[in-house]
């Protein structure tokens, strides 16, 4: 009983979730392909959806926009169609600046508030998503993608059991009260290991395997930082419920995101 205490009401329900969520995206990057390319697609459009309602919910045209945006940030991304992306933006800009300039409250605030966020917000979740969909398809793509996500989600759940086992001083209180310096650090070194462990393994170079691992580790918790800080503007606490537990989608690709880019960077600068 006090171990659950310490670890939280809702600590069942995350494992829970991870517990039925985790094999299931497990097997997608195993499969590959459309599977996963599909997948990417789902997730980008239910993120679409939460975000836009976090800005400005039951509003359709412009819920419409984000995820027209994201999935052309996706498919032009894993394409290599780049075109697509500030197309997506013209129209975007072009249905804001149209309901702003008919709008009677302050011009600037309104478009800043109600369509700048939302159009910086899908490129912030499309562009990732498009760079996963290109780390699976590229070479040893199984290996990269599984183990980016392992680590992600082994430094998530670390850092949130650390922080409230041994938790004492906050990370960044005015972001994110409930993070701790103990529990980022203790989710960062094990996080870390875990993924080093998957790297050498599959053959990866001891120094790439460590460089890479620690990067996607610190990667993760700076964008779930960043998330809440979003969060913290918007004055939301969770960005959904679909995740027991976990609150929406964004709450648990948050880290996902920002690792995406820093994994396709190294793989890049490293050939």
């Amino acid at each position: 009983m006090a171990t659950k205490t310490r670890l939280g009401a809702d600590f069942r329900a995350r494992f829970v979730t991870a517990a039925i969520g985790g094999p299931m995206v497990l097997l997608s990057i195993v499969v590959g392909g459309w599977v996963f390319n599909l997948a990417v697609v789902i997730v980008g459009i239910v993120a679409a959806t939460e975000f836009q309602t976090m800005i400005r919910p039951n509003q359709r045209a412009a819920l419409l926009m984000t995820i027209l945006t994201i999935l052309a940030c996706i498919e032009g991304v894993a394409l290599g169609i780049p075109i697509l992306i500030p197309l997506a933006i013209i129209l975007f800009l072009v249905l804001g600046l149209a309901e702003t300039s008919q709008t009677d409250q302050p011009k600037s605030h309104f478009f800043i508030r109600n369509y700048f966020y939302s159009i910086i917000g899908s490129l912030y979740i499309g562009i990732p998503l498009g760079l996963l969909i290109l780390i699976r398809d590229g070479n040893n793509g199984l290996l990269w993608t599984a183990m980016l996500f392992v680590n992600n989600w082994s430094t998530d759940a670390f850092a949130l059991i650390g922080g409230r086992i041994a938790g004492r001083n906050k990370l960044a209180p005015s972001i994110s009260p409930g993070k701790t310096i103990e529990g980022a650090f203790i989710g960062l070194t094990l996080g870390s290991l875990i993924g080093i462990v998957i790297a050498l393994a599959g053959g990866i170079a001891p120094g790439l395997a460590i460089l890479t691992n620690i990067l996607i580790a610190l990667s993760v918790e700076i964008g779930d930082l960043f998330e809440s800080w979003v969060k913290r503007r918007l004055a939301v606490k969770d960005s959904g419920s679909i995740l027991p537990g976990h609150g929406g989608f964004l709450d648990r690709i948050d880290g996902t995101l920002v690792a995406a880019v820093s994994l396709y960077l190294i793989l890049r600068l490293f050939g």
